[in-house]
């Protein structure tokens, strides 16, 4: 009795052994699945996390470690990359796949010599492999070490004379030395052999973008981004190119498609900032821009898109704070930026330093037509008419058809009694606008007791140019 009692107790034991190492196993299959699911989809910082959960299960799974190293890779951690990487390789994984992982690792962090030493250590393990010539062609082209990647990308052809990559590598390189046609045969033959080779597509809208034919870049590039749905690359260049047309809306979605896809960036948070800007969503502006400042508080020109962004939604001291920052960050700097300066003061009714910083808009441009005129408001403010007056006088001398700046030396005019100089820009008001209700009103109150002056909006006196600071 004692000894049946005896197996069926080490018979249970053993069964939940067994139900243990099922469970166990299953646990490591879904994460290592539901990583893959996500790292395929370019959600790598979701990745990371099922990808953490597996190899916490099975430690010592090589692909579970390599995959988890590339996942870290593509989030911007090159130090836990690497540690996974190297895992992967001592688990004995794919050794050309980890000899090129690393690689890429060793060549964002700047590491060049050890990028080439992976992709070496890959030809060593398969000389005659035209995608490992290939690999080192491609860091050399990077590295604009143009002879020794053209000798790669031939390598890889005498092994292969059909091998697409290859192919459109020697199409980039003659591409680089500006020999156009050239390279869009070699683009074209590519295509031929390999239609669903996604990078013709990508470097051939690079081409089009080169020769300024932006619509022939749009097409190569949907093309591409059809094929690659999860690489941010090719929805960052459709958004520069759909800038260049002032196409903010593509631009921003595009932009967005980017993050979505893993770029996150603070360049790409400040980009997507400048483009909200550009197309007068300022709040939307604000908001992605106070991202980028707290992951890079040193980025001068994401405070300077900051403080536009706060002046547009009407947080003049928040301007002026973010103004401040880029002004301690780089004080030569504030050229670029002086007339939205000075228009942030004036929000924050800090007249004084806002006729300094359009003093100083001035100095850099004589012909400043808003730097006159919202210095003039300044002056206003302070109670400086003689100096509103010239103010006003040099800018309508700069461009005489300013409405609002007739309608505001009307008003002054009025105010100090002099009713014949306000009749007169009252006048030129109504003959550039007829259907202006301020300088009517104005001509009608000219013999009642002086109005009070009410400068209107000073932010849109100034035309800015279409650029972005990267």
């Amino acid at each position: 009795m004692k000894i049946k009692n005896y197996r069926l107790v080490m018979k249970s034991i053993f069964m939940l052994i067994i139900m243990s190492a099922m469970i166990y196993a299953a646990n490591f299959d879904q994460l290592f699945q539901e990583g893959k699911i996500l790292s395929d989809s370019g959600k790598y910082t979701e990745a990371v996390v099922k990808y953490e959960a597996a190899v916490k299960v099975k430690s010592k799974h090589p692909e579970a470690n390599y995959n988890l190293g590339f996942s870290y890779f593509k989030t911007g951690n090159f130090e836990k990359a690497l540690k996974y990487l190297k895992n992967a390789q001592k688990f004995t994984y794919d050794a050309i796949k980890v000899h090129h992982a690393l690689a890429l690792v060793y060549q964002a962090m700047g590491d060049k010599q050890m990028a080439i030493l992976e992709h070496s250590e890959a030809i060593k393990l398969a000389p005659k492999n035209p995608l490992v010539h290939t690999k080192l062609a491609d860091l050399y082209l990077e590295q604009r070490s143009i002879n020794l990647a053209e000798q790669e990308y031939n390598t890889a052809l005498k092994y292969d004379s059909m091998f697409v990559p290859a192919i459109v590598g020697l199409a980039n390189i003659t591409k680089h030395n500006r020999q156009y046609p050239e390279a869009m045969k070699l683009f074209d033959k590519a295509k031929k052999i390999d239609s669903t080779y996604a990078a013709t597509y990508i470097s051939l809208g690079r081409l089009y973008s080169e020769l300024n034919t932006f619509n022939k870049a749009v097409v190569e590039l949907n093309k591409y981004v059809q094929l690659e749905p999860n690489d941010p690359d090719g929805y960052k260049f459709l958004a520069e190119i759909y800038t260049q047309f002032k196409n903010y809306i593509y631009a921003i979605n595009n932009t967005k498609l980017a993050i979505q896809h893993g770029d996150t960036s603070p360049g790409s948070l400040r980009f997507l900032g400048y483009l909200y800007l550009r197309n007068r969503q300022p709040k939307d502006a604000r908001e992605v821009l106070v991202q980028a400042v707290l992951r890079v508080p040193d980025d001068v020109n994401a405070w300077v898109d900051l403080g536009k962004a706060y002046l547009l939604v009407d947080s003049g001291q928040s301007a002026v704070n973010a103004f401040d920052k880029a002004f301690t960050l780089d004080s030569f700097s504030v050229n670029n930026f002086v007339f939205d300066y000075g228009n942030a003061y004036y929000s924050a009714s800090k007249y004084d330093s806002s006729a300094m910083m359009f003093t100083r808009k001035i100095k850099l441009d004589t012909l400043a037509v808003g730097a006159y005129l919202n210095r003039a408001l300044a002056y206003i403010q302070l109670k400086k008419y003689d100096d509103a007056i010239k103010d006003l006088t040099k800018g309508l001398k700069i461009k005489p058809d300013h409405v609002q700046g007739h309608l505001w030396l009307g008003q002054i005019y009025a105010f100090l009694n002099k009713t014949q100089q306000a009749r007169t820009e009252f006048n030129t008001v109504i003959k550039l606008d007829p259907k202006n209700t301020e300088a009517k009103k104005g001509l009608g109150q000219l013999s009642a007791p002086p109005p009070v002056i009410k400068p209107e909006n000073i932010y849109s006196d100034e035309e800015e140019e279409d650029v972005f600071n990267p």
